[in-house]
């Protein structure tokens, strides 16, 4: 390094003597300088600090109320609460040792106060000076910053004049070799349309000579095809006379074929309505024999079911009779007991339940009646009426609520009939 140049501490470009700013990285001197001054300036040793901490925290007073220790950092008690300074100004003797300690207390305090006070306004000095400095850097900063704009906005406006330059003449070397190329495309051009009209020209030529070919061909073709087309024609024409001969023939034929199988139909069809006539007739009367027949056969299953019935009803009464003999004389013998007429008597014109088997449901039924020996119920769904023996009936429930979730007035089970 020579000694008329200043070498740059950050990047080594050695730069002009006396300069503020390298000019190989932008770097300023000045700030350079700055935290090495800073490093030299003398700092409080961390043990100095460390004791003077310890002699501020040590206990200097004692709570007058229940002797806790305390360095007066705070104006209460760490462990009781009260207030020092209150507590003494509440005495109303106060000894003379209370005074002198209340005293301390007051002087402790304002003088803490006043340090307080000091320590505020010495940093509040310290921050105007460092907003200070901190102005003028930026003042310093700025007018740099400016200087360096303007050589930054020179360096621009020369590049972009250099650019312009460079562009022009790139814009006229352009023009001239777009000037070249349009007079090569021009002459191509031309020679390209001079040897298409004249390849037109030969394809014009050879296409007449083509065309005089083609017309000789098709007016043979023509005259070839019309004297085929004239024989066609006449062979044609008599073919057309001999099939309107044979279509006239056979038109003639096809007429008489057609009467006779009109008149073989026709009688056909007057013979098929005679017979489905006469098939109607005789399958009408089998109909009414065979209605008569099964109208004697239904009556006589009705007489003979209506006798079973009969039969086995008055077989079910005379059982009916029997058992409720039977019942009277174990009632006679057990002593009285409301009979089921009575019981039952009071539910006529009212539904009932029926349950056959005890297992299933109840059917609901129309007590219509109760008889000495048997009720008389009806189902909607039935066309018959019931007669239901007592000796039948197994048991009997009722409906002793009158909010009881059913509309049937008692629930019959019957027994022996499945």
């Amino acid at each position: 390094m020579s000694p008329e140049t200043q070498k740059c501490p950050r990047c080594g470009y050695e730069n002009a003597p006396g300069a503020a700013e390298c000019d190989g990285c932008g770097t300023t001197f000045e700030l350079l300088s700055q935290p090495a001054a800073a490093e030299e300036s003398p700092r409080p040793k961390p043990k100095a600090k460390k004791q003077a901490k310890a002699e501020a925290a040590e206990p200097i007073f004692k709570c007058p109320k229940c002797g806790q220790p305390s360095d007066l950092s705070t104006p209460d008690c760490l462990k009781c609460g009260i207030i020092f300074i209150r507590y003494f100004e509440t005495i109303e003797d106060i000894t003379p040792e209370e005074q002198q300690q209340l005293d301390f207390l007051r002087q402790t305090y304002a003088e803490r106060e006043q340090r307080a006070e000091q320590e505020r306004q010495r940093k509040a000095a310290e921050l105007e000076e460092a907003l200070q400095r901190q102005k003028e850097e930026l003042q310093r900063k700025k007018a740099e910053e400016e200087a360096r704009r303007k050589a930054e906005e020179e360096a621009r406006r020369k590049a972009e004049e250099e650019a312009a330059r460079r562009k022009a003449e790139e814009e006229a070397r352009r023009q001239a070799e777009e000037e070249a190329r349009r007079k090569a495309e021009e002459e191509a051009r031309r020679k390209a349309e001079e040897e298409a009209r004249r390849k037109a020209e030969e394809e014009a030529r050879r296409q007449a000579e083509e065309e005089a070919r083609r017309q000789a061909e098709e007016e043979a073709r023509r005259q070839a095809e019309e004297e085929a087309r004239r024989q066609a024609e006449e062979e044609a024409r008599v073919k057309a006379e001999e099939e309107a001969r044979r279509q006239a023939e056979e038109e003639a034929r096809r007429k008489a074929e057609e009467e006779a199988r009109r008149k073989a139909e026709e009688e056909a069809r007057r013979k098929a309505e005679e017979e489905a006539r006469r098939q109607a007739e005789e399958q009408a009367r089998r109909k009414a024999e065979e209605e008569a027949r099964r109208q004697a056969e239904e009556e006589a299953r009705l007489k003979a079911e209506e006798e079973a019935q009969r039969q086995a009803e008055e077989a079910v009464q005379r059982q009916a009779e029997e058992e409720a003999a039977r019942r009277r004389r174990l009632l006679e013998a057990v002593g009285p007991r409301d009979s089921l007429r009575a019981l039952l008597g009071k539910y006529d014109g009212q539904t009932i339940g029926i349950c056959r088997p005890a297992n299933a449901p109840p059917r609901p039924m129309l007590l219509l009646k109760t008889n000495e020996d048997h009720i008389l119920v009806y189902s909607a769904d039935a066309t018959r009426v019931w007669a239901v023996p007592f000796h039948r009936i197994d048991h009997i429930e009722e409906a002793i609520a009158e909010d009881a979730d059913t509309d049937m007035a008692a629930i019959i089970t019957l027994c022996g009939i499945h």
